[in-house]
């Protein structure tokens, strides 16, 4: 018992110098899945003077997300140091930038979990000896491993404005867990590259309506690894290739605009799951 304890210690260190947890024994948690509060307290925030910007790292991380038990590979950024598909974290710096405007100051205080910090988490649930024993879900269960759950400082203006910004609560106990569902709306990460269908992370019937459009893009084509799955010129119809996969189960597809020149103006890439 006391090396496992010597284990959890360590590697709730680990988690916390990665920006992973906010503390270990002692200290709040981190929250929470289902309708379960593993920890994140409210804070509230009222109107504030001077601008809060997250920093950004556009290095793209492939990890494995779990909804509902169900495993799907997505790609991750980092904003403000925490890792979210990157369609969540260009929807919120949009809603942060909105936010700053109003003057109010709006942070994202935790993003995408990895299987590996949800069974430690579950396991100082289990135990007690760590993470103040907060209640967690099973891994594979928790909305965080999705990549598009978020815990947000809370304001008034927030619960006011993030449905328009594609963010919904879905854990009526906790004001500051929010779900992102849209495209990506296109930011620093992808060039102007927004992705309309099919959405990161979701999952869809075979025989699927690409469609990803760019500032002053003419031409956009779309590619999985090295195979072309058509192109198209109709920026009126958001340059839609409908295609039918020989595969189903994880698939990813890279969508690249090119302006009237032939000049890149940019590249992203969606990752989702056919069925038949």
């Amino acid at each position: 018992m006391k090396n496992s304890s010597w284990a959890s210690a360590a590697l709730c260190n680990l988690l916390v110098s990665f920006g992973v947890l906010g503390g270990c024994a002692g200290e709040n948690g981190d929250s929470s899945p289902e309708g379960e509060s593993e920890r994140s307290p409210a804070v509230t925030v009222g109107n504030v003077t001077g601008a809060l910007v997250s920093a950004i790292d556009c290095a793209s991380n492939e990890q494995t997300a779990y909804v509902q038990g169900r495993a799907s590979q997505i790609n991750v950024i980092a904003i403000g140091g925490k890792a979210v598909t990157r369609a969540t974290g260009h929807a919120f710096l949009r809603m942060q930038r909105a936010a700053d405007a109003a003057g109010v100051s709006l942070a994202l205080n935790s993003g995408f979990r990895t299987n590996a910090e949800q069974e430690y988490l579950y396991g100082c649930y289990q135990s007690g000896n760590c993470n103040n024993g907060h209640l967690a879900a099973r891994p594979g269960f928790s909305n965080h491993q999705s990549g598009v759950a978020v815990d947000l400082t809370t304001s008034d203006w927030l619960a006011e404005n993030a449905g328009r910004f594609g963010f919904q609560r879905t854990v009526p106990s906790e004001s500051w867990h929010y779900e992102y569902s849209g495209a990506d709306p296109g930011g620093p990460c992808n060039g102007g590259v927004t992705w309309e269908s099919p959405r990161d992370g979701g999952v869809f019937t075979n025989g699927i309506w690409l469609k990803a459009t760019a500032p002053k893009a003419s031409r956009v084509v779309y590619d999985a690894g090295e195979y072309r799955l058509g192109e198209s010129s109709d920026a009126a119809e958001s340059f839609a290739v409908r295609y039918t996969f020989n595969q189903l189960g994880n698939r990813a597809v890279k969508a690249t605009a090119y302006d009237a020149a032939g000049a890149l103006l940019g590249s992203s890439t969606t990752n989702f799951r056919v069925t038949p």
